[in-house]
């Protein structure tokens, strides 16, 4: 353990029934999706091994998938994770993940199915977010970077007065009042496709902004925090990879396909 160093929480649990991707290659969990003959949650889990981190807490998948994963309950012992079953939802169980880590020098949190991670993008991340000085610092890369990057993928962006935007699922909650955001997160996460829902919830002025194209990221994100009682920065990231998680088959045979290339 590293005192110094930040705490890490990994999402692996499932938005509820069978995942279509995981029933697509037969697997009970999104985490067991093959990528180049290898389940997704391994390959981050490995990624991961390269930081260096105070402690690590995995969230998910449900028991009976862990049971059934050898190779998963081995990673976890090799590699000192301790395990939590997944709450209801990734926001959910973000907000129980926090209550269950150090925070003296903030917990990391992203997801397993983040399979272009690497060590270099976890780096980049985590120092830039430290930076900041928020309580809660989210990823983001540009949209026209990602579809530049990967033409033929197809992701959800963002528009915002200053540029449109691609979540990259790196979170960095450097003190402990940005739970609260994590807890007002669990009553908009159903509207996560639909900015405009979103924003709409944070007043009738936030969202003739947005529509209008006049309200910034940094705008947006200053509302949600003070709604929560938490400062919230973006970050953004120079790798376009960032922002590809494993979500459906396309992004499963673009991601796999990267992967055997090298």
């Amino acid at each position: 353990m590293n005192s110094n160093a930040p705490s890490l929480v990994l999402l692996a649990g499932d938005r509820g029934g069978t995942d279509p991707l995981a029933g697509y290659h037969g697997v009970s969990s999104k985490a067991l999706v093959p990528i180049d003959g290898e389940p997704i949650i391994l390959r981050v889990m490995r990624t991961l091994e390269e930081s260096t981190f105070r402690e690590r807490l995995l969230i998910g998948p449900r028991r009976e998938t862990l049971d059934g994963a050898p190779e998963l309950r081995a990673q976890i012992d090799a590699q000192g994770w301790r395990w939590l079953p997944p709450a209801a939802s990734p926001a959910a169980s973000v907000a129980t993940a926090l209550t269950q880590v150090e925070h003296a020098a903030g917990v990391l949190v992203t997801t397993a199915d983040h399979g272009l991670l690497s060590a270099s993008l976890v780096d980049e991340f985590r120092t830039a977010a430290t930076a900041t000085g928020a309580a809660l610092a989210i990823g983001f890369v540009r949209h026209r970077d990602v579809m530049t990057a990967f033409p033929n993928g197809r992701r959800t962006g963002w528009g915002f007065a200053d540029d449109r935007y691609c979540g990259c699922n790196l979170y960095f909650f450097a003190r402990t009042e940005a739970k609260a955001v994590a807890e007002l997160w669990c009553t908009l996460e159903s509207e996560r496709k639909k900015p405009w829902k979103v924003i709409r919830l944070l007043g009738a002025g936030a969202l003739l902004k947005f529509l209008t194209r006049r309200l910034t990221l940094s705008d947006a994100l200053g509302l949600l925090g003070a709604r929560a009682g938490a400062d919230i920065a973006p970050v953004l990231l120079s790798n376009p990879a960032a922002a590809i998680d494993v979500d459906s088959i396309a992004d499963w045979q673009l991601v796999d396909r990267l992967i055997r290339a090298g």
